[in-house]
């Protein structure tokens, strides 16, 4: 739990291969701050930020919002509202594209690229509710690594425990993700 965030959790700790994804590493997340204002407005509240400094330790945030049309909130590379301590990175994916843009693509090597350089972990990544665009990225992430089907599966749905202003289930992306990854 995260104050002031929605739709929080490790994407570790999942069976790949014959062994266990690592725990503490890599978070998803709903957004820290309000999108499409022209002032940095946070939503998480200070005991979120000690949650996330100093309980999960975290180093990067990968911003998976539009930069374009300011969804980001105000903020700008380099700039985590967690403080300057935190990387701040941004990685625009159109939300209207979907998995099968190739627009999308760029943001993804970097997201990859970012996760390629362990002095960046802990690294958390969001979109706004964490659900579509960070769903898609966990479920990269998690797959390559030999993660299962099913675990990707249930891993998405857990964002019904979250306030992302309705629900989810397979059918809302079972001709993206799944299908997508394995073309």
């Amino acid at each position: 739990y995260v104050s002031g965030v929605t739709n929080v959790r490790d994407i570790g700790g999942y069976i790949a291969g014959e062994g266990t994804t690592k725990q503490g590493l890599i978070y998803r997340t709903g957004k820290l701050n309000k999108n499409s204002v022209d002032t940095v407005t946070e939503l998480i509240t200070k005991k979120g930020k000690e949650t996330m400094l100093n309980e999960m330790k975290v180093k990067s945030e990968i911003d998976l919002r539009g930069v374009e049309n300011n969804e980001v909130g105000g903020l700008t590379e380099g700039l985590s509202v967690l403080g300057n301590n935190v990387k701040y990175y941004q990685c625009p994916m159109d939300y209207n594209k979907g998995v099968d843009a190739s627009e999308n693509d760029p943001s993804l090597r970097k997201v990859f690229s970012i996760l390629g350089n362990k002095d960046n972990y802990p690294a958390f990544f969001h979109c706004s509710i964490g659900t579509d665009r960070t769903g898609y990225v966990a479920w990269l992430i998690n797959s390559v690594v030999g993660v299962g089907e099913e675990d990707l599966w249930r891993d998405y749905l857990f964002s019904n425990f979250g306030n992302i202003g309705g629900s989810r289930d397979k059918a809302y992306i079972a001709d993206g993700y799944p299908k997508k990854i394995k073309e």
